[in-house]
């Protein structure tokens, strides 16, 4: 459990070959990870940080940020063809973002980033019964 001191440190999620890949940069250096899921990742650079700079894992907090092929390999229930006609990008085009084959520029990714936190708020707003 982060405590008051904690270190908040951004990792970086992208899709690999097989696995999800991460990087972290921590001083000068950049760190970076493999695993199959986010909780390894997590865990890798917890037991690099505590072997390298001797951080205890308790004092460690991350923030995730996601490359758009390693969002879509983290959220797989998300229909990718249907968010693009949601955010208003060529579904084709968004699954070759998914994939890692194509990067979006600038606006697309805000097209995207935008699109996902506002169905992300109307889910927050659901009551089932």
């Amino acid at each position: 459990m982060a405590t008051a001191t904690s270190k908040k440190l951004t990792i970086v999620v992208e899709k690999g070959p097989g696995n999800l890949s991460a990087k972290l940069k921590y001083r000068s250096d950049l760190l970076t990870t493999t695993a199959k899921d986010l909780g390894g990742i997590k865990r890798g650079f917890l037991e690099q940080l505590e072997g390298f700079y001797d951080i205890p894992s308790d004092q460690v907090e991350f923030k995730v940020e996601y490359e758009v092929s390693g969002f879509f390999e983290t959220h797989k229930y998300i229909n990718v063809s249907e968010l693009g006609k949601v955010v208003d990008i060529n579904p084709s085009l968004l699954r070759h973002y998914a994939s890692g084959l194509r990067r979006p520029n600038k606006d697309q990714l805000k097209k995207i980033e935008n699109g996902v936190q506002k169905i992300g708020r109307e889910m927050a707003k659901i009551a089932l019964v």
